[in-house]
């Protein structure tokens, strides 16, 4: 990135900010090492809170475990940039020239993807194939406007209100 310039691995240098997004091998070492730029005052920015991640494999940590462990060794928690942050949906909605009443934003996690959309007053649709189940919208303040199993049955949806 313009203007940035990334800290190696042995680099005794100071650290202006520590940015963490999702590392599938991330290390003790570079956690260890984060959390101690932290601690010498280094700026603590996320990309996204989302504690846990669907894989084949089935639900696995996601990025914000790797933020908790950080914020556990420092007592210093994340500024997220990431979804659901509103500042992320009105660089994408600017970038893509789109019209908000026209924007529909599609995810399968409540927390992020559809708080978002929410936050913004944008049309939103859960895919029921991540995080997200069911059973759990009722716990939920917010409700996506609208919610498919998968993505076949969102375009399905779709093909059968456009004919």
């Amino acid at each position: 990135a313009r203007g940035f310039q990334l800290a190696a691995e042995d680099d005794r240098a100071e650290v202006a900010a520590v940015v963490v997004g999702i590392d599938w091998q991330v290390s003790y070492s570079q956690l260890k090492r984060a959390a101690l730029h932290v601690r010498a005052g280094a700026r603590f920015i996320g990309t996204n809170g989302d504690r846990t991640f669907p894989s084949p494999e089935g639900i696995i940590p996601g990025n914000g475990a790797l933020l908790a462990f950080i914020e556990a060794a420092t007592d210093t928690p994340p500024l997220l940039i990431g979804k659901p942050e509103r500042v992320l949906y009105e660089m994408a909605l600017k970038r893509m020239r789109a019209v908000p009443d026209q924007t529909l934003v599609l995810g399968d996690r409540m927390e992020t993807d559809i708080l978002g959309a929410v936050r913004l007053g944008l049309k939103s649709a859960l895919v029921l194939t991540g995080v997200t189940a069911r059973e759990e919208l009722s716990a939920f303040e917010y409700q996506p406007d609208w919610v498919f199993n998968d993505l076949p049955a969102l375009t399905q949806h779709w093909a059968d209100s456009h004919d």
